[in-house]
């Protein structure tokens, strides 16, 4: 939902992983892809940003639009970090120690279980207890949750369907090789299909 991302946003006091979270949300990117982001791979003038997604044992390579509304909020990031990326071997959002890595996937996801609680959007729909799984084991029965970093991806693609922009599109945008895939985004909420049913029926 459009508030929940806004509160979401609104809680981000850090301005790293707040760009991080801009990224996924803002053009749709995966947080894999988003971590192996370099400097050189960003062009705030034509406004794109080349992406690496591995597939299938494959790397993929492409290019993905930048919304206007998050160029301001580039700029600053790129203005407060551009000596310690070139510092860190370039990338985009690298680590805080002193080192030439970016941030790890598993490092923006605690993150945002942070944030995400202290917000009030955590919300868990099930218990998982799978028995054949060895980390199951240790750490016993965990909840399963509505909201997680992958949610981003999905509100990238509901705005899309919003705007009614075609299909041949959203699946360019998303990046998947076929509709099967991108037929598993887009979730709507009970709120939401009654605000589009009292909007098609005036």
């Amino acid at each position: 939902k459009d508030k929940e991302i806004k509160s979401f946003f609104e809680t981000v006091d850090n301005l790293k992983y707040k760009m991080v979270f801009l990224f996924l949300a803002y053009i749709g990117l995966r947080v894999g892809e988003a971590v192996k982001i370099k400097l050189s791979d960003v062009d705030l003038d034509r406004r794109y940003v080349k992406i690496q997604t591995e597939k299938q044992r494959r790397v993929i390579y492409d290019t993905q639009p930048i919304p206007e509304i998050i160029i301001p909020s580039l700029r600053l990031y790129i203005k407060k970090y551009e000596t310690r990326m070139k510092l860190r071997g370039g990338w985009f959002f690298p680590q805080r120690v002193h080192n030439e890595k970016h941030i790890e996937p598993h490092t923006v996801r605690k993150k945002y279980y942070e944030y995400r609680d202290a917000c009030g959007l955590d919300q868990s729909y099930a218990i998982a207890n799978d028995v054949n799984n060895p980390m199951q084991v240790k750490t016993g029965e965990r909840k399963l949750h509505n909201r997680t970093l992958h949610s981003f991806r999905h509100w990238y693609k509901v705005k899309l369907d919003k705007a009614c922009i075609p299909y041949g599109m959203i699946q360019s945008l998303m990046r998947h090789t076929g509709r099967s895939v991108t037929d598993q985004y887009g979730q709507y909420s009970f709120e939401e299909k009654l605000e589009v049913i009292d909007e098609v029926f005036i």
